[in-house]
């Protein structure tokens, strides 16, 4: 905990924190986003979103559950493969790599079937 035990981190250690391009990205990505609900006035804090409430119902547990389940098998994969997926997907496709191409495309139908079984219309009697 605190500075010592950053200091005695290994990861800390070897990837200090510094001001790059990628720090300034990340900082400027909240600020920016922060600033666009604000000017809409569109900022709520909610636990369930809406898309959620109406489709499994308004229990928060139930929605964290889901997502630290979702998040749990997100992190299993990347470690399966060896790194972070997005970057596999974006980088390794700029560079013409087709096991990339065939990642993101997999990914893009996967991802495109999950949410069409996650979100389909239900009948009020099954929900």
């Amino acid at each position: 905990m605190g500075s010592d035990g950053v200091a005695n981190n290994a990861y800390w250690t070897k990837n200090p924190l510094k001001w790059d391009g990628g720090m300034l990205f990340l900082i400027g990505t909240f600020l920016g986003s922060l600033l666009s609900v604000l000017v809409s006035r569109t900022f709520r804090l909610e636990k369930v979103p809406t898309t959620w409430s109406q489709q499994y119902g308004g229990s928060a547990t139930k929605r964290f559950v889901a997502a630290f389940l979702g998040g749990v098998i997100i992190m299993f994969g990347a470690r399966m493969a060896g790194g972070c997926t997005s970057g596999h997907g974006i980088s390794g496709s700029l560079q013409l790599a087709l096991s990339s191409w065939t990642f993101f495309l997999t990914m893009f139908v996967f991802g495109i079937l999950t949410a069409l079984v996650l979100f389909r219309k239900r009948t009020g009697a099954s929900k």
